[in-house]
């Protein structure tokens, strides 16, 4: 019975199926010698394929890595100038207006949310527009955030799980 890699339209392998007859031709259906779920995530390559005679593809893309870190390795990617801006700022001020006692209680939230994960993700949306909105609001100086955020990710910052 022939062997059949079915394709998306990026000529990714979505499946590989045994058929009970031949199948028509067609660019999303490619035979192949077995059935290879292996091939599953991987991208059949028109071009070599067509100069050989056996389909050719290509192993799937490695998976993106992920920017885990602890969450000292985060606040070590603070200053300690930085770190004391944010203690001191994040402090209720019973005179202070309305909107700057607001911020100073975001301010808390968000630094409590941090220390009540398990982990803190870099690529999370919530956690890299708190840390822009600390430069926008004049806590971190220009260009800080992203250096705090787009860092490349160390051996000994990355966090392993339990």
């Amino acid at each position: 019975m022939p062997y059949y890699a079915q394709l998306n339209a990026l000529s990714v392998v979505v499946a590989v199926v045994e058929a009970h007859s031949q199948l028509p031709s067609s660019p999303s259906i490619i035979e192949v010698d077995g059935l290879h779920s292996e091939l599953i995530g991987s991208t059949y390559d028109r071009d070599a394929s067509a100069a050989g005679s056996a389909p050719v593809f290509l192993p799937p893309p490695p998976a993106p890595a992920t920017r885990h870190i602890t969450k000292l390795a985060f606040r070590n990617r603070f200053t300690r100038a930085e770190k004391v801006m944010l203690e001191m700022s994040a402090l209720d001020n019973p005179a202070a207006t309305m909107p700057q006692r607001q911020q100073a209680a975001a301010l808390r939230a968000d630094l409590k949310d941090q220390q009540d994960a398990t982990f803190i993700d870099l690529d999370r949306a919530d956690l890299r527009a708190g840390v822009q909105a600390l430069e926008t609001a004049g806590l971190l100086a220009a260009g800080r955030a992203l250096e705090i955020l787009d860092a490349p990710v160390q051996d000994i910052e990355q966090y392993r799980g339990d």
